[in-house]
């Protein structure tokens, strides 16, 4: 009796075993990990970025739905070049976010890039990301199209970093706000750093408006008086 009941538990626990392997192996898992990423890029206020949006991971993946979001104060979306003919591929955007709709006929693995997206540097910044949102997932198993609601686990994604800078060149002096054009409001700005308030960000190099190296209450009473269109008080101030 003893020599049967193991018995019994043996092929009980060799079940379960087979069931919780079955289980496993028909989802995506995350021993197959996807990856969507973006990439980076650093460039001058005017400038087109192109950032390539691709697929990585050892998955097999022929439909997916993503968000892609951005900041419009940095940033301004101009289009896509689809990389691959053999896609359908229906595109959407707002001001902030691109909507991406891709089935291809076969699965893709990794490396597969989706596309290049353009976008046009219009603000200075250090750093602002361009997210990438995994909304659904889908892959083809024994001919037919298998739908997958995200799984935390099994998705990833790779923000893009873009940073917009100025060459010396580039340097409009004044415009320390870093949107194009000198005016009040970036007096106002300079005159918040200067006191110290907290969240303000300005572009240093335009703010040292007489080139003497450091931002100081001088550059904020030469800004004034060009704006006052005092004589002989043009930027940059060397004099």
């Amino acid at each position: 009796m003893h020599h049967r009941h193991l018995v019994r538990i043996l092929v009980l626990v060799l079940i379960i075993s087979i069931i919780v392997s079955a289980s496993s192996g028909m989802s995506l898992g995350a021993d197959t990990g996807n990856v969507f990423a973006l990439s980076d890029y650093q460039g001058h206020v005017g400038d087109t970025a192109t950032v390539s949006l691709t697929l990585g991971g050892l998955v097999l993946l022929c439909a997916f739905e993503l968000e892609i979001k951005f900041d419009p104060a940095f940033l301004s979306y101009i289009g896509r070049t689809d990389v691959d003919s053999d896609t359908v591929v229906n595109y959407n955007d707002t001001d902030s976010t691109i909507y991406i709709n891709f089935v291809k006929m076969s699965n893709v693995t990794s490396g597969f890039k989706i596309a290049d997206l353009s976008f046009k540097l219009i603000s200075k910044t250090e750093a602002t990301a361009i997210e990438v949102i995994v909304k659904k997932v889908g892959y083809y198993k024994d001919g037919m199209l298998s739908p997958e609601n995200v799984d935390p686990n099994n998705i990833s994604w790779i923000n893009a970093i873009i940073v917009v800078t100025a060459a010396e060149n580039d340097i409009v002096y004044g415009d320390v706000d870093g949107d194009g054009v000198v005016t009040p409001k970036d007096s106002m700005m300079l005159a918040r750093y200067l006191a110290g308030w907290s969240g303000i960000m300005i572009d240093l190099a335009a703010a040292d408006v007489d080139m003497d190296g450091v931002v100081t209450p001088r550059d904020t009473m030469l800004l004034d008086r060009f704006l006052a269109g005092w004589v002989g008080y043009s930027l940059p101030y060397n004099t």
